[in-house]
Parts: C-alpha cells; sequence; structure tokens
C-alpha cells in the first residue's frame, strides 16, 4: 500500500492531542475540525475527511475483553480510527485505544486490511490469513508500556467481526488465539467486545460514504 501504515499510526496520535490540546475551541468552532483536515491532508497528500473531532469530549471505548480468563478494562481509552485507501481498492483499517496512566500507558490495537467492496457489516475477518481472494485480514494487539519495560499480547489466530460501523457507535466482537510477544506458552483465549462511542475517525483518500 502507498499509504504508510506508521503514517496512520502518526496521524491518529495527532488527531488525539489536536482534540485534548483545546477541547472547548473543538467543540464551539467547526472551523478546527477543517484546520486539522487540512493538515492531515497536507502531511499525507490526499484528501482526508475527520468524523467526531469536534466532539472528541464525548468519545469513549467499552471494553469488556477476557485474556486468559482474566478481564481487562480500560477506564478512559479514547476511540481513534484510521481509514486509508492504498493500492488497487484496498482499505486499511486500524483502530487505537489509548490510556494512559500513573507511569504507564497501554494500548490496543485491531487491523483490517482487504479489498473496498467487502468492508460492509457484519464483517467477519480473519486473523493471520493468507492473501486470499474474497478475505479481510485482521490483527489484534494489547501492549503495555511501563517504567519497567514493555509487555504485549499477539493473536495469532482467530476472528473479529465488525457488528457495526457508523459515526456514532462501532462494535468489534473477538474470538482468537494469542500469546506473549517472545513467550513460548501455550496459546491462550482472547474473547469479548468493544464497543466504541462517537469515535474519532480519519479517512484519507476515500469519503466514509464508500465503505461499512
Amino acid at each position: 500500500m502507498k499509504t504508510n501504515l506508521l503514517s496512520c499510526f502518526i496521524l491518529s496520535f495527532f488527531i488525539l492531542s489536536f482534540s485534548s490540546c483545546n477541547p472547548k475551541k473543538a467543540i464551539e468552532d467547526k472551523i478546527s475540525e477543517t484546520i486539522a483536515e487540512k493538515m492531515a491532508g497536507t502531511m499525507l497528500g490526499t484528501d482526508v475527511e475527520t468524523s467526531n473531532l469536534t466532539n472528541a469530549e464525548n468519545a469513549k471505548a467499552e471494553v469488556d475483553i477476557k485474556v486468559d480468563g482474566k478481564s481487562i478494562t480500560y477506564k478512559n481509552a479514547k476511540p481513534i480510527f484510521t481509514i486509508a485507501k492504498g493500492n488497487n481498492e484496498d482499505i486499511n483499517c486500524s483502530l487505537s485505544l489509548v490510556e494512559e496512566g500513573d507511569n504507564t500507558t497501554r494500548t490496543i490495537q485491531i487491523g483490517l486490511l482487504g479489498q473496498k467492496n467487502l468492508f460492509k457489516t457484519p464483517l467477519t475477518a480473519n486473523i493471520n490469513t493468507q492473501d486470499e481472494e474474497g478475505q479481510v485480514k485482521a490483527s489484534f494487539s494489547i501492549v503495555d508500556f511501563s517504567e519497567s519495560g514493555m509487555s504485549a499480547m499477539m493473536t495469532k489466530s482467530g476472528t473479529i467481526k465488525v457488528v457495526s460501523f457508523s459515526d456514532e457507535e462501532v462494535i468489534f466482537e473477538i474470538d482468537a488465539k494469542g500469546e506473549e510477544m517472545n513467550e513460548s506458552k501455550t496459546p491462550f483465549s482472547i474473547t469479548g467486545k468493544i464497543v466504541c462511542k462517537n469515535p474519532m475517525a480519519t479517512y484519507i483518500g476515500l469519503k466514509k460514504e464508500e465503505i461499512f
């Protein structure tokens, strides 16, 4: 894909910073969102459309996931989507959930990659699927950063289902097997649901009406 995935993640953090640094102005003045679109478009060299940037204070994620039978919670994570059009009508959709705590940063990353015509709800994407026609590939990871270092869980197999996708609500369901990075233990289950309310989204090279 011509759209650099690293640029997508940089853009996600740019949006979070922009919407947090002056929330009153972002909410009260639609011009702020237009400025953000122009800045991001200039950075990436293509058309950019944003959604819910001026509604950032209402963006939240409800995480109900069990990892190896243990529940994990995110209390203040903001859902940020980056959806980019690449070569041959490919779509790269990524969700970033970032939560800051006392000397700790916790993140969840979901990635979807496939042909544009496949991005309709309900969508079931396969984790670590090879490049097979008519399928959407998915990835899922949980990464924590702290003073003692980094820990990461990656999925190895399973599915991620997009139940709904709109400006108001996006729902993911996951049923997968994962393992700790650099560990050789038996893969454990990762199951549950993520509900994103009023998610902040950026569409790169396409309009949001073109998918889902």
